[in-house]
């Protein structure tokens, strides 16, 4: 994160959402039912889907990893595996960096559309 020199954060400004919210709002934006992402399939897009969700969910909007546990019907422990697995494919891949990075600013831009409140960070 960077800082200007009034010691402002000059990154991207998050909405404060809860983790349905999230997951919902995620799912809209690249075509998956949140039904797929709660289920036991182990379809390569959706197994990718919840590895994004998890891991932008805990890195830039703070949510908890039992919360995101919860809402795709998984353990504490393998929803950690996910962000284990996404936040090692946002440095290694730069495909999914760059839709990881999308859906970020989506987020963003679709809770500004709605009125909701924005928080700094």
């Amino acid at each position: 994160m960077m800082i200007d020199e009034l010691g402002r954060s000059t990154g991207l400004e998050r909405p404060v959402l809860d983790t349905s919210e999230f997951v919902e709002e995620c799912a809209s934006f690249i075509g998956i039912n949140v039904e797929d992402l709660a289920g036991r399939g182990r379809a390569v897009d959706v197994v990718r889907a919840r590895e994004m969700l998890a891991t932008l969910g805990v890195e830039r909007y703070g949510l908890r990893v039992k919360n995101i546990a919860s809402e795709f019907n998984k353990s504490a422990e393998a929803a950690s595996r996910m962000v284990s697995r996404g936040a090692e494919k946002r440095m290694m891949n730069i495909e999914f960096r760059e839709e990881y990075d999308e859906l970020d600013r989506h987020i963003v831009r679709a809770v500004r559309r709605s009125g909701r409140n924005i928080i700094s960070g």
